[in-house]
């Protein structure tokens, strides 16, 4: 049984309403009418103004309205819809396999949530380590420092920047820092920085945390 076909889009996951109805076995304009029933506003004089502002607002963060394209060529309505979208028209569908498939989807938005936030926290550290260290990169060539060793120590330091030398050390002597599981590694790791302190366009920031200037 494959997994539901989750999309990541501005930013949020979403689920579609076509992908729904397949797996939970449904006409996909009987999801059609639920996703318009759970952003329907009620009737006039039924609710507060407060609370049709929260159905509305509830309806733009969480379905996004589609079209897609048939065989023949003839346009047709779908929807996008967050995880909350999800749960407020599929906790009306209470068959076994119902209850399955919503365990199923539950699964797929926490995994590709975890992988997102992967992602984000990647994305951050390369802006990190770009912005802080990129531009000496030239000094580096010129002083003769292997790049490969650079590029692994700034990775390192991108990874913590804010962690004093002490707690670095013990995190690799306990082998929880990849590559360098060893005191040795440790060592290799600080002439590393060592050199790197030597160079004048070094950010100020490591060369103080590590030797305390």
């Amino acid at each position: 049984m494959n997994s539901p076909n989750l999309k990541i889009s501005n930013r949020q996951i979403t689920a579609s309403s076509l992908q729904i109805s397949k797996d939970f076995q449904k006409h996909h304009r009987h999801v059609l009418r639920d996703v318009e029933n759970a952003i329907a506003l009620p009737k006039f004089g039924q609710s507060s103004e407060a609370e049709t502002k929260l159905i509305e607002d509830f309806a733009k963060q969480n379905f996004f309205a589609q079209e897609y394209k048939n065989k023949q060529g003839r346009h047709f309505r779908y929807y996008e819809m967050t995880e909350a979208g999800f749960y407020a028209i599929t906790l009306a569908y209470t068959s076994d396999k119902a209850k399955i498939q919503r365990i199923r989807y539950i699964n797929a938005f926490e995994s590709l949530k975890n992988k997102y936030r992967q992602l984000e926290l990647e994305k951050l550290r390369l802006e990190y380590v770009t912005n802080t260290y990129l531009p000496f990169g030239q000094d580096i060539v010129r002083s003769h420092i292997p790049v490969s060793d650079a590029v692994k120590t700034l990775h390192i330091l991108g990874l913590y920047p804010d962690m004093t030398s002490n707690r670095l050390k013990g995190m690799a002597q306990r082998g929880e820092i990849e590559g360098f599981h060893t005191s040795r590694g440790w060592r290799i790791y600080r002439d590393q920085i060592t050199k790197l302190a030597t160079i004048r366009s070094f950010p100020s920031n490591p060369a103080k945390r590590f030797f305390k200037i």
